[in-house]
C-alpha cells in the first residue's frame, strides 16, 4: 500500500512535469486510488476503455482475450497496450499482461459505471466462452462469476454446476462444496430456479459426505428432501439412504438403521431396475449401520438378498461394499482376532475398489485393508498400508478418513511401544479429529494421549 502510494506520487510527478524540490508544497493524491485515476485520465480514450476492460478480467491477461472482449482488432489492441506500458499502468508478465499493482486494478474497476461493468463481464463470459476450447473447473468458476456480475443469474447458476462437476471429477471437494454453494445461494435470488435446488442440495450434500462433514450433509439433505414432491418416491428413498448414511458417524446408527428400513419399505412397492438398484445400496447401507450396533446375525440376515441383487445388477463399488460388509461380519464374529481368510475379504474389498478408478473408494477400501491388518497382528503392514491411505486421504480433504487412519496408525504406535512416533502423530489428529467432532474417535485420542504420557512416566 504505503509503497505503491510513493511510486504512483513519482509518477504522477514525472508525467506531469512537476518538480522534486519542494515536496512539501505539492498537492499529493489523497489516496492510491485518486493517484491511479488521474494518470488513467491522461489516456487517449481507446487505452482508457481497454483498461477498463483489463481491470474487469483475472489478473493475467492475454491479447487474445483483451482483444475479444473489447471488440477490438489484435493489431489495435497490442498498439493500445503499448500505451498502457509506457505509463506504468501495465507491466509484462512473459507472454500476459497485468496491472502494477491490484490496488490500480481495483481503483479503475470502482471508477466504471455500473450498467458499463455490467456489459464488460458479459463480454468477458462470452469471450471466455469462445476462446476456451477445454474449460477446467477454475476457468467455468470464473466464467460463473462474470454471468453474475453481469446479472444473467441462470447462467451464472449453470457455469457454476459445470465448475463443481469438472472439480469433483479431480476430488478437488472443497471446491466442489464451494461452486455448489454459490449456485444454492444464486437459485435463491431466482424463483424459476427453484427446480434444480434439491439436486444441487443433493450434490452438495454428497460432497460434504465424501470430505467427512456429516453434520452439515445431514442439513442439506433433510433440505433436499423437503423440496422434492412426494410422488417422486425412488429420488426420496435414494435421499433417505444417504441421508441415512451421515448418521452412524454421528454415533446415531439407531436412527440410521430406521431410516434405511422406511427406504426399503418404500422400494419394496416397485420391482423395475431402477429400484432394484437403490434397494441394493440401501441394503448395504443398511449393513454399515447394523456394524456400528455390533449386530453380526442381523448382518447376516441380509445377506442372501443382498448377494442375489448383487449376481444381478451390482457395480464394482458394490462387490466392494459388499466384501467389506462380509469382513465386517467375520470381524464381529472373530472377536478382532481377525484370520487370513477375513483379511482376504478386506483385500478383496479393495481389488474391487480399484476397479472402479475411483480414488475416494480406493481410499476407503485401502484403510479398511490396513484396519484389518491390524486386527490380523501384521502391525507392520497394516502401518505400510494406513500411511498410504493418509496420504490419500489428506490429497482429497477427506477428514473423516484421515482421522480413522490417524487413530488405527497411533494404534500401531501404541502396541509396538513407539512413543517417538506416536508423538508426531498425535497433533495433526487432535486438529482433524476435532474438525469431525467424532466421540468414538476422540476418546481414542484420548486414550492413547494418555498412553503416551504414562510410557514417558508423565503422571
Amino acid at each position: 500500500g504505503n509503497a505503491f502510494f510513493v511510486l504512483e506520487t513519482i509518477r504522477e510527478l514525472l508525467e506531469t512535469g512537476q518538480s522534486f524540490d519542494h515536496l512539501v508544497d505539492l498537492p499529493l493524491p489523497q489516496t492510491v486510488r485518486d493517484a491511479v485515476l488521474r494518470r488513467a485520465a491522461r489516456l487517449t480514450p481507446l487505452a482508457q476503455q481497454l483498461l477498463a476492460v483489463a481491470a474487469v478480467l483475472p489478473p493475467h491477461l492475454r491479447v487474445e482475450t483483451l482483444a475479444e472482449t473489447s471488440g477490438r482488432g489484435e493489431l489495435e489492441t497490442v498498439d493500445t497496450l503499448d500505451e498502457l506500458l509506457a505509463h506504468q499502468l501495465l507491466l509484462v508478465d512473459g507472454d500476459d499482461f497485468q496491472f502494477q499493482h491490484d490496488l490500480a486494478r481495483q481503483a479503475v474497476y470502482e471508477d466504471i459505471a455500473p450498467w458499463r461493468r455490467r456489459l464488460l463481464h458479459r463480454r468477458a463470459a462470452v469471450a471466455a466462452v469462445k476462446l476456451s476450447a477445454a474449460k477446467d473447473a477454475g476457468l467455468l468458476a470464473t466464467i460463473a462469476h462474470h454471468f453474475e456480475m453481469a446479472g444473467d443469474t441462470p447462467q451464472a447458476i449453470d457455469y457454476y454446476r459445470q465448475a463443481a462437476t469438472s472439480a469433483q471429477q479431480l476430488y478437488a471437494n472443497q471446491e466442489t462444496v464451494s461452486y455448489l454453494q454459490k449456485a444454492l445461494e444464486l437459485s435463491e435470488k431466482l424463483p424459476e430456479a427453484a427446480a434444480i435446488r434439491p439436486e444441487l442440495q443433493e450434490a452438495l450434500a454428497d460432497n460434504l459426505t465424501i470430505t467427512g462433514h456429516f453434520a452439515l450433509a445431514e442439513a442439506a439433505y433433510h433440505t433436499a428432501l423437503s423440496q422434492v414432491p412426494i410422488s417422486e418416491r425412488l429420488w426420496r428413498a435414494e435421499l433417505q439412504r444417504k441421508l441415512a448414511e451421515t448418521l452412524p458417524p454421528q454415533q446415531r446408527s439407531d436412527e440410521a438403521v430406521t431410516l434405511y428400513q422406511s427406504a426399503l419399505t418404500i422400494l419394496a412397492e416397485h420391482t423395475g431396475s431402477d429400484y432394484k438398484k437403490v434397494r441394493l445400496s440401501t441394503l448395504l447401507g443398511l449393513m454399515a449401520a447394523l456394524y456400528y450396533q455390533l449386530r453380526a446375525a442381523a448382518m447376516v440376515e441380509l445377506k442372501e438378498e443382498t448377494q442375489a441383487l448383487l449376481d444381478e445388477i451390482g457395480t464394482a463399488a458394490q462387490q466392494a461394499q459388499f466384501y467389506s460388509q462380509l469382513s465386517h461380519m467375520a470381524l464381529l464374529n472373530e472377536r478382532y482376532q481377525l484370520s487370513a481368510e477375513t483379511v482376504a475379504l478386506a483385500r478383496g474389498a479393495l481389488t474391487y475398489a480399484r476397479q472402479t478408478g475411483n480414488v475416494w473408494q480406493i481410499a476407503h477400501h485401502h484403510f479398511e485393508f490396513g484396519f484389518a491388518l491390524l486386527w490380523h497382528g501384521d502391525l507392520v503392514g497394516a502401518e505400510a498400508v494406513l500411511k498410504e491411505s493418509l496420504q490419500m486421504a489428506g490429497e482429497m480433504g477427506d477428514q473423516w478418513s484421515q482421522t480413522q487412519c490417524l487413530v488405527y496408525l497411533t494404534t500401531v504406535c501404541r502396541m509396538r511401544g513407539d512413543a517417538k512416533q506416536m508423538s508426531l502423530y498425535l497433533p495433526r489428529l487432535a486438529t482433524v479429529g476435532q474438525t469431525v467432532g467424532s466421540p468414538f474417535y476422540m476418546a481414542a485420542f484420548q486414550a492413547n494421549t494418555a498412553w503416551l504420557h504414562y510410557h514417558n512416566g508423565q503422571f
